[in-house]
């Protein structure tokens, strides 16, 4: 993720780091793709008590399954507070073992996200649970959906 992609601005306006100071949050990530390089979307879902509080979401035109999974997760962090005590929950593996620093990878479009996530975890308090995408997890089945609905609304919008 690039400044120019504009993401940054779009995180930033959200304000979800200046909302939720020094909180114990659970948030349930996914990204998807239509083709593999094609359009995709990440989302993040904040939940506080059994219900979805904020929903971070974005679109790209051209980008990767594994590029979205991982964006999800940058998306979040760039909106939370460094005192906020994290618990992720994401149905890629591997956007887990690359955030985490149990795998590496030398692909250039998935290592300047990996860097920049590793930069953002450095002296926070964050936990990575692994869940099992399309088995009746409630917020990762939303989190599923929604991603879909972005792309759906995205590619709706450019056939207009």
């Amino acid at each position: 993720f690039q400044a120019e992609d504009g993401i940054r601005d779009l995180v930033r306006s959200r304000g979800l780091g200046d909302v939720y100071k020094r909180q114990i949050l659970y948030i349930y990530t996914d990204g998807a793709c239509r083709g593999n390089p094609g359009p995709g979307a990440a989302v993040a879902l904040l939940t506080e008590n059994g219900k979805i509080v904020r929903r971070l979401k974005v679109f790209r035109e051209k980008t990767t399954n594994n590029v979205m999974e991982l964006g999800a997760i940058w998306m979040a962090l760039k909106e939370t507070s460094k005192d906020d005590i994290i618990n992720f929950y994401c149905d890629s593996l591997l956007a887990i073992e690359l955030s985490t620093g149990k795998k590496k990878t030398k692909l250039p479009h998935l290592k300047n996200i990996v860097d920049q996530i590793h930069v953002m975890l450095k002296g926070r308090k964050v936990s990575f649970h692994h869940v099992r995408g399309h088995n009746g997890n409630y917020f990762n089945e939303k989190a599923d959906q929604y991603a879909n609905e972005v792309l759906d609304a995205a590619l709706n919008k450019k056939e207009a």
